[in-house]
């Protein structure tokens, strides 16, 4: 017979066996379909993550105003639990963009990823960069979960944009609320609620790091304070108490709508260091000289770094920079490692005697798994996920150093994440001006950025020197003096002129032979130019064989359109140099070129940064609009007095049978038929005295 202990227990058995099983069948239904992983982040409770736990909140796929390269993509996390991407993807159907994520997006908090560098929008911190284009006709992307399973998608229907603007407005495709993926789940930013500025300290056409746009007012209540004083319409929780709700005055006010500054900072919050910060919105020039404004380290830096690659955990690589003004002998200093959170510490490599590296070089050292083809020096050991690298100068003090957990030996204030999986990606250091490396606040955190794919490059590629250090190179002659340092010779394209409209060779004419490219030498050895190549795009004009001349450190050469026979295109083509081998070792891509006898230069000369807006300084060192003016060349005989002749600016390529005309002017006034073959032409109506004759 069961007594009554025994009764109970059985039923009690019995009831929670059910339970779980209807809880199991009923009450989580779709939870296996959505998905069954869970967060690994340190001390977090389980948690399954599932549909719209993270979304897609907006797209800027046609870029700034200043760049339609410069893309932004922002995640949000809508919940109250952090959220660990590690193993995510966003991820194109066609391919491009595939970008593996990292690092942890917070609670209600934003992940921001820019392409490229952190440089899209100069006054936000990057979570991440890619370097994918986003196609202006459409993406179709989707948000995976490390089970590929999907999270969240945008343009789900058909693969085209629902919503953002190309020229002249630059849009961003905002959501509009956490819903799922529709054509009707996103807007185009309606331009009055909007943040941050793009690398040219513009006003970015969308509000990234902050509440959308188009998202409705909060609705949260606060019971804090019910009080409906003034300072708590800026921020959104306060904005919506029910106080206020029900006060008329306060409902029917529309300036607290409408303006931005009160309803479309949620990110104060968040990222108070970043947005709460009135003058630094307001005023352009503060959001612009924020991170690329600061001087350039004036020691060696740990420029980019990976613990780990697509070959494996010991696919890694140590790349270092001079970013000083002067060579720096690193011959006997040492990258040292420590292990992971710990204080061991052992030696990675000790570098060669005798190694220089100049202004703006680098260096790099591999491991024996790394595929990297073009080393400086190889190790054997391995460095730990997460532990730290340090510089060791040959004296034995510390010259720099990284960490990536908050106990290793090796660190400078707030630690990196460890990078995980087997990605193509690195830790790099913030670029300025597109010259990475040349940031360095003693805080790794806000010094490195995630950089995939990785870059690594060691001495033989192009000397890049961070924007406002000055070399000891002259400036009122063509031969540079250079300090010699390492024995190698490094050639580079120094200034070229793809629209002529003055006689800048000196023949009494004002054609396509006055275009030119000048070839620098900013190496310390000789250079003997036989067999090098001058060349524009792949199917553009035959390539160029430099004559045999030699070429001294810091000297420059010029080669005219009329020697080469390079066609440079003033709709926009690529410049490129080349070694006798034909590898290339310097190229450039120019746009549309808008205004003639305005010169690409590097500023300062040879390892600078190009600009567009230089003054044609042929033969000569390299200025711009800010300094004074190069005129061409003299012309000689009866040609005298018309020292500079002007040509119509018509956009390159021209078809065969259209000759380049004389005007005066913009080509409204073709003045001297005598340039034209009158076999056969065509008289087209002009907008002046004479029409425009074409063959």
């Amino acid at each position: 017979m069961l007594d009554k202990k025994r009764f109970t227990f059985y039923c009690t058995l019995v009831a929670g066996l059910f339970l779980v099983s209807l809880f199991s069948s009923v009450l989580l239904p779709g939870v296996e379909a959505a998905s069954t992983w869970k967060s690994n982040l340190p001390g977090s409770q389980a948690q399954v993550y599932s549909h719209l736990d993270v979304i897609i909140n907006e797209v800027a796929w046609s870029g700034t105003v200043s760049d339609s390269e410069s893309e932004w993509i922002e995640l949000y996390n809508p919940g109250g639990v952090d959220i660990d991407l590690s193993g995510w993807k966003l991820v194109s159907d066609d391919g491009s963009p595939n970008i593996s994520l990292i690092g942890v997006i917070r609670a209600g908090d934003y992940y921001l990823l820019e392409r490229n560098d952190d440089m899209t929008i100069i006054d936000s911190k990057a979570d991440m960069m890619f370097t994918e284009v986003l196609d202006n006709n459409g993406e179709l992307l989707r948000l995976l979960a490390p089970n590929d399973n999907m999270i969240d998608s945008a343009n789900l229907e058909d693969g085209k944009w629902s919503a953002g603007s190309s020229f002249p407005d630059y849009a961003s495709m905002e959501r509009i609320s956490v819903v799922a993926d529709s054509p009707s789940a996103w807007g185009s930013n309606n331009g009055v609620i909007k943040n941050g500025y793009d690398f040219k300290n513009k006003p970015i056409r969308g509000t990234p790091r902050q509440r959308n746009s188009l998202y409705a007012p909060l609705s949260e209540p606060d019971t804090d304070t019910p009080e409906p004083a003034p300072t708590d319409t800026e921020t959104p929780t306060k904005t919506a108490t029910p106080t206020e709700t029900t006060t008329p005055t306060e409902t029917a006010t529309p300036t607290k709508t409408a303006t931005p500054t009160k309803t479309a900072t949620p990110t104060e919050t968040a990222t108070p260091m970043k947005t709460a910060t009135p003058t630094k919105t307001a005023t352009p020039t503060q959001a612009f000289t924020m991170t690329p404004r600061l001087p350039a380290p004036n020691h060696l830096v740990i420029s980019q770094f990976r613990t780990r690659g697509p070959n494996g955990a010991e696919d890694e690589f140590v790349e270092l920079l001079n970013p000083s003004n002067a060579p720096v002998n690193i011959g006997d200093w040492q990258i040292k490692k420590s292990s992971d959170c710990g204080q061991v510490i052992v030696s990675l490599l000790s570098i060669p005697p005798g190694v220089v590296l100049l202004p703006g070089q680098r260096y790099l050292a591999v491991s024996q798994s790394s595929r990297e083809t073009s080393p400086d020096q190889i190790f054997s050991l391995s460095i730990s996920d997460g532990g730290g690298l340090a510089l060791i100068h040959s004296n034995g003090n510390i010259v720099d150093q990284v960490g990536l957990c908050s106990s290793a030996q090796f660190r400078e204030s707030t630690t990196l994440q460890p990078l995980s999986g087997n990605y193509n990606q690195s830790y790099a250091r913030k670029p300025v001006s597109g010259i990475r490396g040349c940031v360095d606040t003693n805080r790794n955190l806000d010094d490195f950025y995630l950089l995939s794919p990785s870059n690594p490059q060691g001495m033989t590629a192009p000397i890049e020197l961070c924007p406002g250090v000055l070399t000891a190179t002259p400036t009122t002659r063509p031969k540079a003096t250079i300090t010699p340092a390492a024995s190698i010779a490094v050639l580079v394209i120094n200034e070229f002129l793809p629209r002529p409209a003055s006689d800048w060779n000196g023949d009494g004419e004002a054609n396509v032979n006055d275009e030119f490219i000048e070839i620098m030498n900013i190496g310390s050895q000789p250079v003997n130019l036989k067999g090098w190549k001058l060349d524009d795009s792949e199917s553009g004009s035959n390539m160029f064989s430099l004559p045999g001349s030699v070429l001294l450190p810091g000297e420059i050469t010029l080669f005219y359109g009329e020697e080469t026979g390079l066609m440079l295109n003033d709709i926009g083509d690529e410049v490129r140099l080349m070694k006798p081998n034909a590898q290339v070792v310097d190229t450039f891509i120019y746009p549309t070129v808008t205004q003639p006898d305005q010169s690409w230069c590097r500023q300062p000369d040879g390892a600078g940064a190009w600009r567009s807006d230089c003054q044609p300084t042929p033969d000569r060192l390299n200025q711009w609009d800010e300094g004074d003016t190069f005129a061409p060349p003299t012309e000689v005989e009866d040609r005298a007095v018309e020292r500079v002749r002007l040509v119509c600016p018509f956009a390159e390529p021209l078809l065969t049978n259209l000759y380049q005309s004389r005007c005066n002017g913009w080509g409204v006034n073709i003045w001297r038929i005598s340039f034209w073959k009158t076999d056969v032409f065509l008289l087209l109506p002009g907008r002046d005295k004479w029409g425009v004759l074409i063959h």
